[in-house]
């Protein structure tokens, strides 16, 4: 039995129309193409950011001993450590898991830096 369905005729969950209209249904509207590029760019951008500071996070950190311990303590190399470390808890601040340790840690270097 041929049925005759229209093009675009709901006919339960399968669209007939589904297919024949590619320019709506894949999405090849530049607009739409652009703001899902600038979306991944963004994700990108954001995951690059915390997968950054959570690879440098322990180097940073275990650095900055060493820089107040020469005579004299190399400030300016362990301010911009320090700030490197403050970028990457911006970063992680979405990671639950040592949230607490980060901030207590920048805390400590804090106050060394401002006691200098």
């Amino acid at each position: 039995a041929k049925m005759n369905i229209k093009k675009g005729e709901d006919v339960g969950a399968a669209d007939v129309g589904a297919g024949m209209d590619v320019s709506k249904n894949r999405g090849d509207d530049p607009l739409t193409t652009l703001h899902s590029l600038l979306n991944l760019r963004t994700h990108l951008t954001t995951s690059r950011a915390i997968l950054s500071a959570a690879s440098s996070w322990d180097e940073t950190i275990n650095s900055i001993p060493m820089l107040l311990s020469t005579t004299p303590p190399n400030l300016v190399e362990a301010v911009a450590a320090l700030s490197q470390l403050e970028r990457g808890a911006r970063a992680l601040r979405g990671m639950p898991e040592g949230r607490d340790e980060r901030e207590a840690a920048l805390r400590k270097l804090r106050t060394q830096l401002e006691v200098l």
